[in-house]
């Protein structure tokens, strides 16, 4: 509690980098660091992250131990409001749903990951129609690996249809909301950032639409999700600042950081390698 107190007061203020509380989950995490870190992210107010209902064997666990679902269980611990982003949220119950909404809290999709880690199929549409902001992410590279957002707007508008068996459910238009405007509503910020107005922070992207998989234009909505993807990408300004123009970067050196990642990979692979060695020589 102590860094993370630490990390919120020296970044606090900061234009482009801003800190969050991210406490695991409801089935890792005592009661009391629940409550404990929520006070601190309402404290700073700040966003305040923790995994909800990710796989069915988690949701079994929790009403075993607890007699609750976890979305309940972090009502009752009065945990829930507007500054919380549930990640996941792939096993709740229509009760769940609606304690979300009532308590105007924010959902991160990561339809690559749950499917990846087979966890299951996120009621979004359910989740949209009751009001509550969706926005898209990819989760982590240990349980996605390519954190492309183009791929992820696909999977999300394919995904859907498929499990609902009905084409016109989470439209392109939709998807692009969920990973622009809407995300921008789940990590309040969405009067700063998500949308291209006057007095928002220019953030944005140009994409290559001359390239032959990107042509012909019908509905550039269709397009970017069903067609494009993160190498599409032409430019990319963050606050007004260019940090990548005419594919190339300008704040880092990309060569470098390949090589570091590598060298970094040697070292992960070989100690993994040695630990079974010795485990084999037990």
């Amino acid at each position: 509690m102590a860094t993370s107190r630490a990390l919120l007061s020296k970044w606090k203020g900061h234009p482009t980098i801003t800190i969050a509380i991210s406490a695991h989950a409801p089935y890792s995490c005592s009661a009391d660091l629940l409550q404990k870190s929520k006070s601190l992210a309402d404290e700073f107010g700040v966003i305040y992250n923790i995994h909800v209902a990710e796989t069915k064997k988690e949701v079994e666990m929790m009403l075993e131990q607890k007699g609750m679902t976890p979305v309940e269980y972090l009502e009752s611990l009065g945990v829930l409001g507007d500054n919380v982003v549930a990640a996941h949220c792939v096993h709740l119950s229509d009760e769940d749903i609606q304690i979300l909404a009532n308590h105007h809290v924010g959902v991160a999709h990561n339809p690559e990951c749950n499917m990846k880690l087979a966890s299951g199929v996120a009621p979004i549409p359910e989740l949209i129609k009751a009001g509550v902001d969706v926005g898209l992410g990819t989760d982590g590279v240990a349980s996605n690996n390519d954190l492309d957002m183009f791929d992820e707007m696909n999977t999300a508008a394919i995904l859907h249809k498929l499990s609902k068996n009905d084409p016109t459910v989470m439209d392109a238009k939709a998807v692009i909301r969920a990973a622009t405007i809407n995300g921008a509503k789940v990590l309040g910020m969405d009067k700063e950032i998500g949308s291209l107005e006057t007095g928002k922070k220019a953030d944005f992207i140009v994409l290559d639409m001359q390239k032959p998989h990107a042509q012909p234009v019908y509905n550039i909505y269709s397009q970017i999700v069903y067609s494009l993807n993160g190498s599409d990408v032409e430019t990319v300004v963050v606050n007004g600042r260019i940090l990548m123009q005419d594919y190339k970067l300008l704040t880092l050196d990309e060569k470098e950081i390949i090589k570091n990642v590598n060298e970094v990979a040697m070292e992960i692979r070989d100690g993994l390698l040695e630990k079974k060695e010795q485990k084999n020589n037990l």
